[in-house]
């Protein structure tokens, strides 16, 4: 049996064959344009409900390992055709709902081949049943962006820290050149990096007075996707995912 998964993305790839470790799944051949996203299933499943357990676990798997990788997010996900082999030997199709959609979405980056490689790659060696794996993908999901860029910090501190001083000396090791800033701890005068100076002025925020948040909100969005990256980095390293 095939199924075809539809949903939505502000991306655009070409047409690229998936790995998957399940012996029934034959082929995953996935494409995004013009706003639609594509994943069709080739399974040697006989039964509907064995093709569609198997295959949504695969596709759900995928649409967190794209997120991972590019920090895109799938919207709308789901079946839309399904193909069954009939008593004579030719193929039904069955729909759910409409297989034709008009998107008015704009994509708003391409991704070539060297990209779907590298997603290709991330989907055979990350370890995307892990539970940091998933928080990760959960932090990275969170809408506010204050919070996430928190919860991103906290998981150096568990896994790098605890101490700040640990944590930078990290930070420095990936990032040579990262921006340095005095600290505004009271009687201090060293330097810490410009993402444990934001962590800090983020829990301070309720009670100085004299801190520009508004600021501290454009630097987070600045630095935001760099602190992801070396967590990442960070997590891979240490064999979490």
């Amino acid at each position: 049996m095939n199924i075809t998964y539809e949903g939505e993305a502000n991306i655009k790839f070409p047409s690229t064959n998936l790995p998957s470790n399940n012996p029934k799944i034959k082929s995953i051949i996935a494409k995004a344009e013009g706003g639609k996203i594509e994943f069709i299933f080739n399974t040697d499943y006989e039964t509907e409900a064995e093709a569609l357990h198997a295959t949504n676990k695969e596709v759900m798997k995928i649409e967190k390992m794209i997120f991972y990788s590019f920090g895109e997010e799938v919207r709308n996900l789901d079946w839309k055709v399904r193909e069954v082999i009939n008593q004579d030997g030719g193929k039904d199709a069955f729909f759910n709902g409409s297989a034709d959609r008009v998107c008015s979405i704009t994509v708003q980056r391409k991704y070539d081949l060297a990209d779907m490689q590298g997603l290709v790659s991330n989907l055979q060696n990350i370890q995307s049943e892990s539970s940091v794996y998933n928080l990760f993908i959960e932090i990275r999901k969170m809408k506010d962006k204050m919070g996430s860029f928190i919860m991103l910090y906290s998981l150096l501190i568990i896994y790098v820290g605890p101490q700040q001083p640990k944590i930078d000396r990290f930070i420095k090791r990936k990032n040579p050149s990262v921006r340095m800033e005095k600290t505004t701890k009271e009687g201090k005068e060293y330097k810490e990096t410009i993402f444990t100076f934001l962590r800090n002025q983020l829990g301070h925020l309720k009670i100085s007075s004299d801190t520009n948040v508004k600021k501290i909100h454009q630097e987070i969005d600045d630095y935001y996707e760099r602190l992801s990256d070396l967590v990442k980095q960070m997590l891979v390293e240490k064999g979490l995912i």
